[in-house]
């Protein structure tokens, strides 16, 4: 391949962004990869941002596995407790809260197993 902009020239490289070939006089290293031009170097940081963004997206929800099965166990128990000395609705609604907060747990325990 030759150089996109010196078409006289080998190139030496390949755009990340755009893949175009590019010579040793053209390279601007990003620091993670090789661009062509600041258009190319804008839209790869741009690109590094969102991946960046969507990494500590999935730190975070590997540690909330346990917040909203949580709000709905909670609850569910203590319908559940208080069903005793009132009536069958609140032993229902008790065990639909538990059983969805249990349900819930198990699914966000396989989901952080599997984004590992």
């Amino acid at each position: 391949m030759i150089c996109f902009n010196h078409q006289k020239k080998q190139d030496s490289s390949i755009c990340i962004v755009c893949g175009k070939g590019i010579c040793k006089e053209c390279i601007i290293d990003s620091g993670y990869a090789l661009v062509c031009s600041e258009k190319c170097l804008k839209r790869h940081n741009m690109f590094r941002s969102l991946e960046d963004n969507a990494n500590l997206t999935y730190e975070t929800q590997k540690r909330n596995t346990l917040i909203i099965p949580a709000v709905l166990i909670f609850p569910g128990v203590v319908f559940l407790y208080f069903s005793k000395d009132y009536d069958y609705y609140l032993f229902i609604v008790g065990l639909v809260f538990l059983l969805l907060g249990i349900s819930l747990y198990i699914k966000n325990l396989k989901w952080a197993k599997h984004i590992k």
